[in-house]
C-alpha cells in the first residue's frame, strides 16, 4: 500500500487505456519496470468519493472474479490493478473470443455469478455491469485466463448505508442498465445486475449492441434464458445470478424446447397451476414474432385464463392482444381458410372484453383500436355479430373508450354500416358512428 502523504503515485504513466465518467485508467510502469493499470479520479464532483468506495469494496470482496487491487494510497484516491488482455466489448469487436458464443456467454455468467454473488450476499449491487467492466486477465504463472468484474464506483451499498442521491447521468451504461434504475436507483437489488448480465449474453449471442429499453433476444435455445433475465419486470427475472446460472446450464444441457408444442400442451390442461400459467406467459412473451403461435396456438387459451392474465398484468395482456392483431394484418395467411380469421379475432375480442370488465379502459381503448382495424379488414360475419351485440350494450366509460377507439382506428364508416340498425346504449358511440 502506498503511504505518500502528498498523494502522488509512484507509478510512471505511459498512455491512457480508457476513461469513464469519473476516472482515467493509465498503462503505467512500477519501479521494477513492470506494467500495471493505474486508475485515478477525474476532477469532477463525487469522483474521489466513488473511488474510495471502489477501493474499499474491491479489497473486501476477495474473489478471483473481482478485479484485484495491487496497490493503493491511504491518503489520496488512486489504485493499481493488473493489466487486462482487454474488456468484453473490445474482444467482441476484434473477434478475439473464439467461435463458440455459447461457451463465451457461459464463462461470462459463471464469472458474474461468482464475483457479483459475493457483493449481492452483502446487499451490494454493482449497477453498471457492461462490456467495458468485464475484463479478461491472464495469469502470468500459467497463462490461464479469468474474467473479472471491474469498476465498482457506481455500486449501491446495503439499504440504510447509501448517502446522497445520484443524478441521472450516473445511471449505468445505456443499453445494459436495468429499466428500474431510472425509477429509484437506490431501491434496486440483485435483479438489476441479472438484467445487465442478460444483456451481455444477448450481445454475445447476437453480435448486436443493446439499445436502451429495446428487447434484444437471440435465436435458438438461449432465447428463453435471455428473455427471462432481461424481462422489464424485475419480479419475473431470476432472483440472483446463481439462479440464472443454474437456468442457463439447464438450457445448455437439454435439447431445445419447441415453443409451439409446449404451449399447446399447457393450454390443453383444463386447470393450470400458477407455475404453468407463468410458463404460458413466458412462452408468449419470448415468441412475439411467431405468427403461427399467435394465430394457431394461442387461441386455444380459455376465457378464464385470459381473465387471470388481465388481472395479473393488464399491460402485458393488452400487448399480447395487440400483437395478435398485428399478425392478423401483416402475416402470410397461407392455406388457412378465410373463415378461420374468426378464431384469432375472437381471441382478441375476449382480451378486449376482459380489459373492459377490469375497468382498464385506457388499455381497452388501445386494444380496440387495433381490433377494429383487424375486424374491418377481414369482415368475418361470425365475429361481426359478436362485436355488434357487445358494443350495443356498452355505456359510460366503456362506451366512451370504444367511441374513441373507433375514431382512432379510422373505421367509422365500416362500423356505421355494421351498426346502422342496432340501438346503441352509449350516446358517445352513437354520436361517433351515427
Amino acid at each position: 500500500m502506498g503511504k505518500n502523504p502528498m498523494g502522488k503515485s509512484p507509478y510512471k504513466r505511459l498512455r491512457e487505456l480508457g476513461a469513464g465518467g469519473f476516472a482515467h485508467v493509465w498503462l503505467a510502469e512500477d519501479l521494477t519496470g513492470s506494467h500495471v493499470a493505474l486508475k485515478e479520479p477525474k476532477s469532477v464532483p463525487n469522483a474521489a468519493k466513488r473511488m474510495r468506495r471502489e477501493i474499499e469494496l474491491m479489497r473486501r470482496f476477495a474473489n478471483k472474479h473481482v478485479m484485484q487491487i495491487l496497490d493503493y494510497d491511504e491518503y489520496e484516491p488512486w489504485f493499481v490493478m493488473p493489466v487486462a488482455e482487454g474488456n468484453l466489448g473490445q474482444l467482441l469487436r476484434i473477434g478475439g473470443l473464439g467461435l463458440d458464443p455459447e461457451s463465451v456467454a457461459l464463462d461470462i455468467v459463471e464469472a458474474a455469478a461468482a464475483g457479483l454473488g459475493v457483493a449481492h450476499s452483502e446487499g451490494v449491487v454493482h449497477r453498471d455491469v457492461s462490456p467495458g467492466n468485464m475484463l479478461l486477465l491472464r495469469d502470468t504463472s500459467d497463462g490461464t485466463l479469468t474474467w473479472v468484474v471491474a469498476d465498482w464506483g457506481l455500486v449501491r451499498r446495503p439499504l440504510g448505508q447509501t448517502t446522497s442521491a445520484v443524478t441521472q447521468s450516473a445511471y449505468g451504461t445505456p443499453g445494459y442498465a436495468a429499466p428500474e434504475t431510472w425509477d429509484d436507483m437506490h431501491a434496486v437489488d440483485a435483479r438489476a445486475d441479472v438484467y445487465s448480465v442478460g444483456r451481455l449474453v444477448a450481445q454475445i449471442l447476437t453480435g448486436r449492441t443493446p439499445i436502451w429499453n429495446t428487447p434484444l433476444l437471440p435465436a435458438g435455445r438461449m432465447r428463453g434464458f435471455v428473455a427471462d433475465c432481461t424481462d422489464q419486470n424485475p419480479d419475473l427475472r431470476p432472483a440472483d445470478l446463481n439462479l440464472a446460472l443454474g437456468e442457463m446450464k439447464a438450457v445448455l444441457g437439454r435439447p431445445a424446447v419447441r415453443p409451439r408444442a409446449r404451449l399447446r400442451d399447457l393450454l390443453a390442461n383444463e386447470h393450470l397451476d400458477s407455475d404453468a400459467f407463468v410458463e404460458v406467459r413466458r412462452l408468449v412473451r419470448q415468441n412475439f414474432e411467431d405468427q403461427k403461435l399467435f394465430i394457431d396456438d394461442l387461441p386455444e387459451i380459455s376465457v378464464d385464463l385470459i381473465e387471470q392474465w388481465v388481472g395479473a398484468d393488464p399491460d402485458e395482456a393488452a400487448e399480447v392482444a395487440i400483437n395478435v392483431c398485428r399478425h392478423l394484418q401483416s402475416g402470410e395467411w397461407g392455406t388457412r381458410h378465410f373463415n378461420y380469421a374468426n378464431v384469432p379475432l375472437l381471441l382478441v375480442f375476449n382480451f378486449l372484453r376482459s380489459l373492459v370488465q377490469a375497468t382498464q379502459f385506457a388499455l381497452a381503448e388501445d386494444v380496440a383500436t387495433n381490433f377494429f382495424r383487424a375486424e374491418a379488414s377481414w369482415t368475418r360475419f361470425e365475429q361481426q355479430k359478436r362485436t355488434n351485440s357487445w358494443l350495443a350494450g356498452l355505456d359510460g366509460q366503456a362506451g366512451q373508450a370504444m367511441a374513441r377507439a373507433v375514431r382512432r382506428s379510422g373505421e367509422q364508416e365500416y362500423y356505421r354500416q355494421q351498426l346502422r340498425r342496432v340501438h346503441l346504449k352509449s350516446p358517445d358511440l352513437d354520436e361517433e358512428i351515427g
